[in-house]
């Protein structure tokens, strides 16, 4: 599957907003690509989890970051911030950023979640700042 099919694939099926372009602009110069997740491995923990549950499952995670991994501090603190609040329509990129941080190297699967999900929320903190990109994003 390209990374085309990735992408239309979505709930956003059609020109890819703001947030989705700058989510894969991250995820290819940052991380090298999708590392073969699908569309359906992020259905899949939805389902598994439950709608109600899959964020909770990402900020639970979140909350157990350790002194020593990279993005620690800002992992707490978006755990925080995003439980519960992560609607319907951003959950899948929430998600898809949860599964593909779970692909980067142990040390760096905090930061590397931090970057994704505030992309894809909007907010969040990174490397110690809290960023708000949602006036960038809107529109």
């Amino acid at each position: 599957m390209n990374s085309k099919r990735r992408v239309t694939s979505t709930p956003a099926a059609g020109s890819a907003d703001k947030a989705l372009f700058c989510w894969f602009f991250d995820l290819h110069t940052q991380n090298g690509g999708l590392k073969g997740l699908t569309y359906e491995d992020v259905q899949n923990f939805i389902i598994a989890n439950g709608v109600d549950r899959a964020d909770d499952v990402v900020c639970d995670w979140l909350a157990t970051r350790a002194a020593g991994e990279a993005g620690y501090r800002d992992a707490l603190k978006n755990a925080e911030m995003w439980r519960n609040a992560v609607n319907g329509q951003g959950l899948p990129l929430f998600v898809l950023s949860y599964l593909r941080a779970m692909r980067a190297r142990q040390e760096f699967r905090g930061d590397t979640l931090n970057r994704k999900a505030t992309i894809a929320l909007g907010q969040g903190w990174v490397h110690l700042e809290l960023h708000d990109l949602r006036p960038v994003l809107a529109g």
